[in-house]
């Protein structure tokens, strides 16, 4: 590795990714580059500000010369909207990061991207299918960006690409799909179904990115709590009361389309999620990366909760 690891870091602005930083810096071994913005409190972290495209992107990479990089300016989680974006962004990254022979990169991904199927095996393993959403959003868009991944991976073997599936971040005021739903008054349900859920701590996937960036291990990894919760506990732990739908509210029929319509548009993530289960498993995580989650769902929810009182 040398004596001094030198590690990228894309959208440094951003609290995660100013945490992923701070810890790395922290290491005697390691310099960290941040792209994106100022870190408040993190002098030890050199920044540029802003994020460079195309053949900018790639001169930058190519000057900077890191070993690893660590993409955190991904599909913003804060919104649920098509981010195509962010998949065009990625491909820019991959191509800069073949060209300055960049050792090893580390994305972000999302268990999003298995979908929520009555089909789904009690623990979904990282060679399962991925699955993008009916509709356009964040999920379609983590299953795209995992696609152009693989097909980089396969065509650079001297760069090693780790793609960590993290399960819905809740705590410290963290934003997904999931926190933006619990933190709604009355978050939808569906009458008759109660699926199991996973969540994941901020504290959690910064240790992850941390460990990802500073080994060996390469692939897909899946993170996430230990422990399981069913939808409605989540609810009632971020101190909130449902709003329990009929589940013929989104059948499809004609009927009742109009409704269906005006419901989708309320929720943060596919409909599917509130009907089946996605859960991934963790042991190739704990087992290849040497990660063992903190915190529990429960800790993260209540978390939650207590920010807004």
């Amino acid at each position: 590795l040398g004596a001094c690891m030198r590690i990228l870091i894309t959208g440094i602005g951003g609290r995660l990714a100013g945490l992923v930083g701070a810890v790395l810096a922290a290491r005697p071994e390691t310099h960290v580059i941040g792209l994106g913005g100022s870190v408040p409190g993190f002098d030890q972290i050199e920044t540029i500000a802003g994020m460079p495209q195309g053949h900018e992107l790639a001169a930058t990479m190519q000057e900077l010369a890191p070993d690893v990089v660590i993409h955190l300016d991904q599909p913003g989680e804060e919104r649920w909207e098509a981010a195509r974006a962010g998949q065009i962004q990625t491909i820019d990254l991959l191509r800069a990061c073949v060209a300055a022979r960049v050792r090893r990169v580390v994305l972000r991904s999302s268990t999003l991207v298995y979908g929520a199927s009555a089909d789904n095996p009690a623990f979904l393993p990282e060679t399962a299918a991925l699955i993008p959403a009916a509709s356009p959003g964040l999920q379609t868009d983590y299953v795209a960006i995992e696609q152009i991944a693989a097909e980089y991976a396969a065509k650079n073997p001297a760069m090693a690409i780790v793609s960590l599936r993290c399960a819905p971040i809740v705590g410290q005021g963290a934003t997904s799909p999931l926190a933006t739903y619990l933190r709604r008054p009355r978050p939808l349900t569906l009458a008759g179904f109660d699926p199991r859920i996973q969540l994941l701590h901020p504290d959690d996937m910064v240790v992850a990115f941390a460990l990802a960036a500073l080994g060996t291990a390469q692939g897909a990894f899946n993170l996430a709590a230990s422990d399981l919760l069913l939808l409605s506990q989540a609810i009632l732990l971020a101190g909130r009361k449902p709003t329990s739908l009929p589940s013929a509210a989104f059948s499809g029929l004609r009927l009742v389309q109009p409704v269906t319509r005006l419901l989708r548009a309320q929720l943060p993530f596919d409909a599917a999620f509130l009907q089946f289960a996605c859960v991934a498993d963790t042991q190739r995580a704990k087992m290849e990366l040497g990660w063992s989650p903190q915190h529990t769902a429960a800790e993260a929810v209540r978390q939650l909760m207590n920010m807004e009182n």
